[in-house]
């Protein structure tokens, strides 16, 4: 391969999958995370380093968010190696949101409407495709919800980085993406999603068939994932998967770093009364945010919507109340189960001067001298304590 550069105009665009039979290639654009499977809380290999090329080949495996890596070269003119055999693992993504489309030859590829990439004041707008299935139904919702995510996502184009960056960081709270649109695409996919809770719950199982796994990750491609409650299947929208759809040139850093750590990490925790995740990946989620926290202004919104995450995540550890995954089972007498004070004290361990591990090992001494249980006059001085810790900014 030819040695190439990139404008910096290109630099964040989105690279959205062209349907071809040959091979494509990409640039990576920002250090960004390999990963088992289409899907941003699959397990990560390792890392695909800004300026990689890599190939998917016949682009089978691909679409608008992830690109599957077959091929890759690390360094201009080395030749490509397999990933398989360097990540030892038959599937390995990259996400779409952090490549660029090249020629073979290296060459920047012309940038078409298909990409559907705007600019403005520093604010880089992606709009999601058309929405490619075979169910005409499913389609069609889908379109629906295409044209209402784009209106949504072109309202911060006017404004100011750090303004549109401190928005979307709002969007945990209060979603700006319409409630009508997700409810016609959820009705459009009811007997899909029915037949996705058979192939949980159902006794015996129902295994999904290769075409609504399919109709599953178009879904998700679009920002839409499978929930459930009291039974009832839904559909709820991965805020991770829309975010990756407005981009900032130059960076904002601490924007960057906070949807780095989402990618990072599942985008639903909870379902049915109950935690999807260990007690030790939720304490080590925890920490991942401490560290965060420990980087950003203590006034800023990314400290606050940070703290949020982080006290979502200790709190469970240390007080969740779910009655599927309590803390303190009450067919335990109300006791913390052994099994769980084993979670916890590893965590501590393996984190070791870190405010999450103080906090556990102090909290475990407490309720050890209360036969592991939690009191709740400690209980109410515990809140307080989560709520005022302070995390000192590191330079």
């Amino acid at each position: 391969m030819k040695k190439f550069w990139l404008a910096p105009c290109f630099a964040l665009g989105v690279a959205l999958y062209a349907g071809t039979a040959q091979a494509a290639y990409w640039q990576v654009i920002r250090d960004t995370p390999v990963r088992t499977d289409a899907a941003a809380d699959a397990k990560v290999l390792g890392t695909a380093r800004k300026g990689w090329i890599v190939s998917d080949m016949t682009g089978v495996g691909s679409g608008p968010q992830w690109i599957k890596m077959v091929e890759f070269e690390t360094k201009l003119g080395e030749g490509m190696a397999y990933a398989y055999l360097v990540f030892n693992s038959p599937d390995a993504y990259v996400s779409a949101a952090d490549v660029v489309q090249v020629h073979e030859d290296g060459t920047l590829q012309q940038q078409t409407e298909s990409i559907q990439s705007e600019q403005g004041q520093g604010v880089h707008i992606h709009r999601l495709p058309a929405p490619q299935t075979d169910d005409a139904a499913l389609k069609t919702a889908l379109e629906s919800w295409v044209q209402e995510c784009n209106a949504v996502l072109s309202t911060y184009q006017a404004m100011a980085p750090d303004k549109a960056a401190e928005a979307i960081m709002a969007w945990e709270d209060e979603s700006p993406f319409p409630d009508k649109s997700i409810e016609a695409v959820q009705n459009s996919a009811e007997p899909l999603l029915n037949r996705w809770i058979n192939s949980l719950y159902a006794l015996p199982k129902v295994p999904l068939s290769a075409d609504d796994k399919k109709k599953l990750g178009v879904l998700a491609d679009y920002g839409l994932l499978p929930q459930m409650a009291e039974g009832i299947p839904f559909l709820t929208v991965d805020m991770n998967v829309l975010r990756k759809r407005i981009s900032f040139e130059p960076p904002i850093i601490a924007y960057t770093a906070f949807r780095t750590l989402l990618d990072c990490q599942p985008t639903v925790l909870f379902a049915d009364g109950g935690c999807l995740y260990s007690v030790k990946e939720m304490g080590t989620w925890a920490v991942q945010w401490e560290h965060y926290l420990k980087t950003v202004p203590a006034g800023s919104v990314y400290f606050r919507e940070g703290k949020k995450r982080y006290l979502e995540f200790l709190t469970y550890c240390l007080l969740s109340d779910l009655p599927n995954t309590p803390a303190f089972p009450g067919n335990n007498k109300g006791r913390m189960e052994k099994e769980w004070v084993a979670a916890l004290k590893y965590v501590a361990s393996e984190n070791p001067g870190t405010q999450t591990a103080a906090l556990i090992t102090e909290f475990l001494e407490k309720i050890k001298a209360s036969d592991n249980k939690l009191s709740p006059s400690y209980e109410t001085t515990l809140l307080h304590k989560l709520t005022s810790t302070s995390f000192p900014e590191t330079k």
